[in-house]
């Protein structure tokens, strides 16, 4: 398997050097692969993989944080793949069903991929993105993202990141996002308008949105949705993002992608 050395973003702090943590590779391992086709041409494609690092620690939280198990324990590589080989038969007999109930010629499919997608300092950032069709109107995608720590393998949580006593601004701060996303997107034209979207949406939808999947990056901290999580299918993925000027005295400066000022 062909490994390439990701590039790192070395941090420093007021000019002095420091000594930058191992890069950590980009391969990918197949956890499970398998297809399968009827004779009028249905077929059924899953296709699971992880990030391998060359570091074990990262490597497990990783795997760890993607397939964690029902009972939250801890899942094992070959309990991971029975769970997949389970999931394809049950999957292929649905398929086979629908096939004779006249749905032929069908793609279904299942696709659960975790990339490595870059290095800062000691910080690695992952992403794992399922997208599945098992019939119905359309296919359903998520995307999780997590930030790791390169030297302890620790999936890293707000609680890592925030300043003590912090989360509540920053939970203000991430609701009039989410309020202010949907009065863009209702085009609204006055705070009467507006203010009436906001409360029609939330009777359907996420009265408020959850801080679980998130990830710093140039632009701030950036809170992902999955569609139907906060919204409906056809707004898609949506992201919510907190700026680093609205940060900087919430989030621990070794986290922090900028330092901004206020004059």
């Amino acid at each position: 398997m062909k490994t390439l050395p990701l590039i790192v973003f070395g941090l420093t702090a007021c000019g002095a050097s420091a000594a930058l943590p191992p890069a950590l590779e980009t391969g990918q391992q197949t956890v499970y692969e398998q297809s399968r086709c009827l004779p009028d041409q249905s077929c059924l494609n899953v296709r699971v993989t992880l990030p391998q690092t060359g570091s074990a620690a990262v490597d497990e939280a990783v795997k760890q944080a993607a397939f964690q198990s029902d009972s939250g324990a801890p899942l094992s590589s070959d309990a991971l793949k029975q769970q997949y080989r389970t999931q394809f038969q049950e999957t292929f007999n649905q398929l086979r069903e629908d096939s004779q109930n006249g749905r032929e010629g069908m793609e279904y499919y299942l696709y659960d991929d975790t990339d490595l997608l870059y290095q800062r300092g000691n910080t690695a950032y992952f992403r794992n993105f399922s997208d599945s069709y098992t019939g119905g109107a359309h296919h359903n995608y998520s995307a999780r993202y997590w930030m790791v720590d390169v030297g302890s393998g620790k999936v890293l949580t707000l609680d890592d990141l925030l300043l003590p006593g912090t989360q509540p601004r920053l939970d203000k701060l991430l609701q009039e996002a989410y309020e202010a996303d949907i009065g863009n997107k209702a085009d609204c034209g006055n705070p009467a308008e507006c203010a009436r979207a906001v409360r029609d949406h939330k009777e359907f939808f996420a009265l408020k949105a959850p801080m679980t999947n998130f990830m710093t990056g140039p632009d701030g901290l950036t809170f992902h949705y999955s569609p139907y999580e906060i919204g409906p299918w056809a707004a898609g993925a949506i992201e919510l993002t907190i700026s680093w000027y609205e940060l900087q005295d919430i989030i621990k400066p070794q986290y922090r992608w900028f330092n901004t000022h206020s004059k």
